[in-house]
């Protein structure tokens, strides 16, 4: 049964608000810490352990929208504790201590936001999944129009505001999620699992495990190489109008690849989809390990969109497909617990080779660790 074309708009805005929130944060975030007086290795280290809070926070997220209050209400709270917290950071000065408590605390907010989005974008379109890209391109254009505007801003006024219009955002987004109906669970089959959804995810999903290890690898490289991406740019003369300017072009171009993202999964499995956005996404690698000139990295970087648009949504449904409906905000959590998991792994290795080996060792270690993780899933997953 098709959804309402209201459910349907909404999920649109929310998902461009999405976009709007996420932009004003995470392409930033690094620059923002190096104003804090904070070198590559402590950047590093404090968004591992962002990750890290996030990772250990998502399952228990994930297991009171299954079984209590469903999507709905886990993101309204997750929002708003976004907010407060981001606020908090906002105003713990310079003590590297205070920022690493108060990221650890917006880690865990932000944990379900992504994940739990993804469930209801695909609780929409019950009967034309595929149709998830052009849901998710309304992220895009957000995230598109909001990393550049800011990026123009910040290089002009500073990074000063990035967290109160963070925090701003949060709340908007908050507000579109209360439009969308009720979703609370209905009864299912009792937990047999001590690890609550978690583990009845896993039991009743075999290859689950092995899926998510692959996927988890190749984010790991993903991620490395992004976090490190904009003090590349910034090492070459480069500011956060150019760090802006490429996320915003990379979003740009995923948005047709997402429109496609239908009559390409009619035509080719999920698993090739995937497979070759991360193929795409080692030949960029391979690329930076090649250049450090400012502009040619940027602009790779903005190309790299067309990867990240094959990938994400294959991963999304694949999840979708693998575990049981009942479990499937907990299927998106453990993917998105998944690329928590990566980062912690990723900034905290990618800081430590950036500083002692340099950006081409890193870059290079990412794309080998990336065409791994593609084989992993490719074997994982059934034709």
């Amino acid at each position: 049964m098709t959804a309402p074309a209201r459910t349907i708009r909404n999920a649109r805005i929310l998902f461009a608000l999405g976009g709007v929130s996420t932009a004003v944060f995470l392409p930033f975030f690094v620059l923002w810490l190096r104003s804090r007086g904070l070198a590559a290795d402590q950047i590093g280290f404090v968004v591992a352990a962002s990750e890290a809070a996030s990772f250990l926070a998502g399952p228990v997220w994930s297991h009171y929208a299954d079984t209590r209050v469903g999507a709905r209400r886990t993101l309204i709270a997750s929002s708003l504790a976004s907010g407060i917290t981001a606020l908090v950071l906002f105003a713990v000065g310079t003590s590297p201590w205070l920022i690493l408590a108060a990221v650890l605390l917006l880690g865990a907010a932000q944990a379900p936001g992504t994940p739990l989005s993804d469930a209801l974008a695909l609780g929409t379109l019950p009967e034309r999944e595929t149709e998830y890209g052009t849901i998710r391109l309304w992220a895009s254009a957000g995230w598109a129009v909001t990393t550049i505007a800011l990026g123009a801003w910040f290089e002009h006024a500073g990074l000063g505001s990035m967290l109160p219009l963070y925090a701003l955002s949060t709340v908007a987004f908050a507000f579109v999620a209360s439009r969308f109906p009720h979703d609370a669970p209905a009864e299912t089959t009792p937990i047999r699992s001590r690890l609550g959804t978690l583990g009845d995810a896993f039991r009743t999903t075999p290859r689950l495990g092995w899926f998510l290890l692959g996927a988890g690898l190749a984010t790991t490289a993903t991620q490395a190489a992004w976090t490190f991406v904009p003090l590349v740019i910034a090492g070459g003369g480069g500011g956060p109008f150019l760090v802006g300017l490429s996320a915003g072009l990379a979003a740009i171009v995923e948005i047709p690849v997402f429109a496609a993202g239908g009559a390409i999964g009619r035509r080719f499995s999920q698993r090739t989809i995937y497979v070759t956005g991360i193929a795409m996404y080692v030949a960029t690698m391979l690329a930076w390990a090649a250049t450090q000139d400012p502009e040619l990295v940027a602009i790779l970087r903005a190309a790299s969109g067309v990867a990240f648009a094959l990938v994400y949504p294959s991963l999304v449904l694949i999840t979708g497909k693998l575990v049981p409906r009942e479990l499937r905000n907990t299927g998106q959590v453990l993917l998105g617990t998944s690329r928590d998991l990566a980062p912690i792994i990723g900034s905290a290795a990618g800081g430590l080779v950036y500083t002692y080996l340099g950006a081409p060792a890193l870059f290079l270690g990412a794309a080998a660790c990336a065409a791994i993780g593609a084989v992993i899933v490719w074997l994982a997953i059934e034709p």
